[in-house]
């Protein structure tokens, strides 16, 4: 193929395979330098637009229809060439297209709830894709009300914690401070940290009321119980209901959400564990006081004491009997 620029350059161009040659046939003379430059400026790029174009023309198109494990069309599934900005989505009935070089790399299909899986092109110009659902979170059972059920069917805000030896293995005061930053939307405000008055103030998404905003708890069913009261090495799992649609069950005392906390039992066809925990140490007061070895010396200090804003006869011991207990011995 012969081509000529608006500068009079006449080029040679040569596809061989996948490459192109571009070579100068005839250049005019040109009396100035600069005009010898501008026209080698202007091959180069028309050059570089032909290269272009053959590369966009070599992009072959890569076709299928991604569906479920059970045969049933996905629309939205995001198809991109890895390593590249092609992309793509299924339309509804599952079917895609994109354009890929050479017909060789990875495509990723993604899509929400499910796997994500990577095919090799290796050649081939129709790929169908089987998506598996990612069911690792939603099949976990949370306790909602007065039973449970799965995070698949919730419609609520529900979040769940379970309490595992990493959380009962650090050091907590009680129940109420070991919930800081595990759930989200739910606010841990620890005021004090004096021992017996270091437990923390629970919010559920904000002051909802100037009043009470503490949320109901209920353990094992039994509503209005003292969260710091409860041993976190008895807890399960902790529930955390956000909204109305969650804790309706409950009624007005949910207004400001409700903490479901289930205790451990015993189960069916397991083996007894039993779990052994000791504290040690030692108490030393930081200022002692000096006693007095008898009680006639004890009566004198204290009738010393008394006697510098009290008069005589308003004085609770009297000088006589204290000499008589100085007598004594």
């Amino acid at each position: 193929m012969i081509f000529f620029t608006q500068a009079r350059c006449k080029l040679s161009a040569i596809v061989i395979g996948k490459n192109l040659l571009v070579s100068k046939l005839q250049l005019r003379a040109a009396s100035q330098a600069t005009t010898g430059k501008i026209t080698r400026r202007m091959c180069f790029t028309f050059a570089l637009l032909i290269s272009a174009f053959l590369q966009i023309s070599f992009a072959a198109p890569v076709t299928g229809r991604v569906t479920d494990e059970n045969g049933t069309a996905l629309s939205g599934v995001s198809v991109t060439l890895r390593g590249t900005a092609t992309g793509a989505s299924t339309t509804t009935d599952g079917r895609y297209s994109i354009n890929v070089p050479s017909l060789n790399g990875t495509l990723v299909f993604s899509f929400v709830g499910f796997t994500a899986q990577e095919v090799e092109i290796s050649g081939r110009s129709a790929i169908d894709v089987r998506l598996a659902a990612a069911t690792t979170q939603l099949n976990d059972v949370v306790v909602v009300g007065y039973g449970r059920q799965r995070k698949v069917d919730l419609v609520g805000s529900v979040s769940m914690v379970n309490v595992d030896e990493k959380l009962t293995s650090r050091a907590i005061p009680n129940v109420s401070s070991g919930l800081t930053g595990l759930v989200p939307g739910l606010a841990a405000v620890q005021s004090s940290g004096m021992a017996g008055n270091n437990s923390a103030n629970l919010i559920i998404r904000g002051l909802g009321t100037v009043n009470n905003a503490s949320p109901l708890v209920v353990v094992d069913g039994m509503p209005d119980v003292d969260i710091n009261r409860i041993n976190i090495n008895d807890i399960e799992s902790i529930s955390v209901l956000k909204d109305a649609t969650s804790s309706a069950v409950y009624g007005s005392r949910a207004a400001n959400g409700v903490i479901l906390i289930t205790t451990r039992t015993g189960r069916g066809q397991r083996k007894p564990s039993i779990n052994f925990t000791s504290n040690s140490s030692f108490t030393r007061p930081t200022k002692g006081m000096q006693f007095m070895a008898d009680y006639p010396r004890a009566l004198t200090l204290h009738q010393r004491r008394a006697a510098v804003n009290t008069l005589p006869g308003n004085q609770i011991f009297k000088n006589g009997t204290i000499d008589q207990w100085m007598a004594l011995g």
